[in-house]
């Protein structure tokens, strides 16, 4: 059977556009699922384990965390470079590989589906815009009241609250703290105050 092969021609003179190396001081949104969408991330103990392997390659990788959102199954990251020699793909590989390990225990030799979601984000965009629309997966998912309410997000940069789009902050204020379980859930809301109970997964 024969191939058919397609050439890009160039006008005299132009020189082809680099492709992106995904180097350098760029944010990108990351969406990572566990292998078969398991729920391994609805226990504080499994996510603190992860959180520590992001801790330790984002610092080795000379990346700054913005925002980490866990929901039971998902992780998602904004995460900018914080040098020029910062490289993205060798960031996330190490981070994968490094949670694999740590993870083991409690998700097997397999914890992330092999394929996962990624962007960089143009200049133009409003970055504190972006860290709200994540912060509020978990509020739309029926997980928390306020994205300061759900336990298993943060930032590794400053304060969360601090990084919400300023007209936002007076919408979301820190809830009390809440101590865990034995499983690592949250206590469920008090009815009488409006709260909307956990939703198991």
């Amino acid at each position: 059977m024969s191939t058919t092969t397609v050439m890009q021609l160039h006008s005299a003179g132009e020189e082809p556009k680099p492709r992106f190396d995904y180097r350098g001081r760029h944010r990108y949104l990351i969406t990572l699922e566990t292998h078969d969408a398991r729920p391994l991330f609805a226990e504080a103990e499994h996510v603190r384990v992860v959180l520590g392997a992001l801790r330790d390659q984002s610092i080795a990788h000379h990346f700054e965390v913005l925002i980490y959102s866990f929901l039971p199954a998902t992780l998602t990251l904004l995460v900018r470079g914080k040098q020029e020699g910062a490289h993205m793909k060798s960031f996330l590989a190490a981070f994968r590989e490094a949670a694999t390990a740590t993870a083991a225990a409690f998700a097997g030799p397999r914890l992330w589906k092999r394929t996962y979601r990624e962007r960089v984000l143009r200049k133009t965009e409003d970055l504190r815009k972006i860290i709200f629309d994540v912060a509020m997966v978990p509020v739309r998912a029926g997980l928390a009241a306020n994205p300061l309410a759900y336990e298993f997000q943060g930032s590794f940069a400053e304060e969360l609250s601090t990084l919400l789009p300023a007209q936002r902050r007076r919408e979301v204020r820190p809830p009390p703290r809440k101590s865990f379980s034995r499983t690592g859930r949250p206590p469920r809301p008090d009815a009488r105050r409006g709260g909307r109970p956990q939703r198991s997964r």
